[in-house]
């Protein structure tokens, strides 16, 4: 998996943090001085994998814009008001 030039930590490094804060029971601020981020960066992370889990560990920075090429942002589906 390529991670873009400014990624601090890449998807491995992303997974080990958060098993720091989540089941280690690491505080937020010691796991971003352990892994030599800001306190912004776990929180970030920690959100994502309670939320989705390890598919929201990946960096989809530019992939957005890729899938949303050709769609219509104003269509609503039926019965949609």
């Amino acid at each position: 998996m390529d991670i873009h030039k400014n990624a601090r930590l890449s998807f491995r490094s992303r997974e080990a943090l958060v098993q720091h804060v989540v089941e280690r029971a690491l505080t937020l601020k010691a796991a971003a001085a352990a892994f030599r981020v800001t306190v912004k960066t776990p929180t970030k992370w920690v959100q994502r994998y309670r939320a989705q889990g390890l598919a929201g560990l990946y960096d989809w920075v530019g992939e957005t814009c890729k899938w949303l090429r050709g769609v219509d942002l104003n269509h609503r589906p039926l019965g949609y008001e």
